[in-house]
Formats: C-alpha cells, structure tokens, sequence
C-alpha cells in the first residue's frame, strides 16, 4: 500500500465512523421529537458519509459543483510517480557532475565511449519514465550521441592518416637526395605539398556537423586521401561502411547498434 493509499483509507474511515455517529444520533434526536437538533445532525451525517464514499464516483454534479475524485487520485499518482523519476535524474546528475568535477585534470578526465553510453540509457530510461516528450528526450542525448559521433570519425580516420602522412616523409626524403634531378624533385614536392595539404585539415567545425553527416564526411576522407595504393583504398573502404552503418544507426535512433563494435573503438580510442 502506498502512502497515498493509506492516507485515502484512513481518512474515509473517520469520516465513516463520524458520520455513522452522527445519523445514530439524529435517529435519536427524530425519537426524542428534537426535530432542529435531527435535521442538523441526520444532515451532518449524511454529508460525512457521503464525502467517505465521493471517490467511488466518476463525477459528481449538482449545486454549481463539480467533483472528478477519480481523475484527481490519478493525477495525485502519477505526480508522485513524476517525482520519484526526478528524484533519480538529480541523484544520477548529482553523482555524474561530482565524478566529472573531481577526475577532471586528475585522473581520466571525461568518461569513456561506453561510460558514456551507459550514462545516456540511463538518462533515457527516467526521461521514458516521466513520459518525457521525444523531442525533450532527443535534445537530451544528442549532444552524447555527436561526441560518440565525433570519436568514431577520428578512431577510424587516424589510420588513413598515419598512412598518408608515412608516405609524406617517404617522398620527402626522396626529394631531398642527391640522386633526384631538377625535375624529378619539383615533382616529388609537389606531391608532397598535396599531401601536406590533405593532412593539414583540422576538423575545427566538426561539432556543427549534423549526426547524419559523419558518415559522408569520413568517405570524402577516404576519396580525396592522395597517394593511397589500390589494396590500402579497398580495406579502408571495408572499414569505413562497417563505421558508416554505426554512424548511419546512431543518427536514427541515438543508441548503439553493435555494443561489440564501439566498445573496440573505445579500445582504439585510448591508445
């Protein structure tokens, strides 16, 4: 029995028995031919009894009023409902925030890949529990889900730059030998300039990208990344559509569509 539930029976109770009482009494007062003191107390009664019994009915209408006791219990339950999932988001928060504050430029700093994804079902599961509007729901994990987003961009495309940036300093130093003539070497350094350039990109808008664009950018990545052989094109290809179905997975439903695939990516992303 709830708190609530107790306080309805108790209070229908004394007003059962008051009201009992006084009916009791006014059948004696209409016996002893008391008919002021009666109709005061058979009213009285009446009125206790009736109010012990009002929540039994769906409405009551009549003298201007209009008592909707039913209605009014639920919304009663479902506010303490409302309350009970408030209570949980502040201690989540609460406990969230003081973790953050304190590891911060101490130990970890932010949470992981997949703290953070717990963190967010967590979140999720009270907002779906107050019956939180879709769009409350979806402003609130979308900021999670475009950090998610963002690591997996850079877990996938730092190899392609390490690749590209290897072949960087192999063409330098061949520029740079005695061996290679004028032209050869104005050649080699202009492809080197090529690739200085692709590598010079530093992502600084990344966070103004929408979540159904990472995949599209990490292919442009791929086809506009210079000096790739065809075998290292194909196996980065193979890479980037598994990456671009995550990616595609999580701006349509904000959640995770492999568990198995980001908690590696929260492997490659710490080391």
């Amino acid at each position: 029995m709830t708190a609530r539930s107790f306080q309805v029976a108790l209070v229908d109770g004394a007003l059962t028995i008051f009201g009992v009482a006084l009916l009791g009494f006014g059948l004696w007062a209409v016996w002893r031919e008391n008919l002021g003191l009666a109709g005061t107390a058979l009213g009285g009664g009446l009125i206790l009894v009736f109010g012990a019994t009002i929540h039994r009915f769906e409405s009551l209408k009549g003298l201007g009023m209009e008592a909707k006791t039913r209605k009014l219990d639920e919304t009663i339950d479902k506010a303490e409902v409302a309350l009970s999932k408030l209570k949980e988001l502040t201690e989540l928060v609460g406990a969230n925030l003081i973790k953050l504050s304190s590891s911060i430029g101490r130990f970890s700093g932010a949470p992981s890949i997949m703290e953070a994804y717990t963190l967010s079902r967590q979140v999720k599961k009270t907002l779906d529990g107050i019956n939180a509007d879709h769009s409350v729901i979806q402003e609130a994990l979308e900021p999670w889900a475009k950090i998610a987003a963002v690591d997996l961009f850079f877990s996938e495309h730092e190899p392609l730059r390490r690749i590209v940036d290897q072949k960087r300093q192999d063409l330098s130093r061949a520029a740079a030998q005695p061996a290679a003539a004028g032209a050869e070497a104005a050649a080699l350094m202009s492809r080197v300039r090529e690739m200085e350039s692709y590598l010079s990109r530093r992502f600084t808008e990344i966070q103004t990208w929408r979540l159904d664009q990472f995949s599209d950018r990490l292919f442009d990545r791929l086809n506009t990344a210079p000096e790739l052989e065809e075998d290292q094109r194909r196996l980065f290809d193979v890479a980037f559509r598994r990456a671009a179905e995550q990616l595609d997975a999580l701006a349509r439903t904000l959640d995770f569509a492999d568990l198995a695939y980001w908690r590696a990516v929260k492997r490659a992303h710490e080391q």
